[in-house]
């Protein structure tokens, strides 16, 4: 799911090289490239949602199983 994101934010950084780019010649101006930086706010966004997509019915499944375990009644 997100290795579009990643081919594209791979292939920008190769383009970026073959264009002779001042960016890449130092790696602090990679984050003023939009591009770039799209790409990796994107890519977080998607990993994040899908961690707590995938994580957080698990984690409140087991919450809830152990709440009533010990429920007194």
């Amino acid at each position: 799911i997100t290795l579009p994101i990643v081919m594209y934010s791979v292939l920008r950084y190769w383009y970026l090289i073959e264009s002779n780019s001042r960016i890449v010649r130092s790696p602090d101006r990679v984050y003023k490239d939009p591009g770039m930086v799209i790409s990796v706010v994107i890519w977080m966004l998607l990993a994040i949602f899908l961690i707590y997509i995938y994580l957080c019915p698990a984690i409140i499944e087991l919450i809830l199983k152990i709440e009533k375990n010990h429920l007194p009644f």
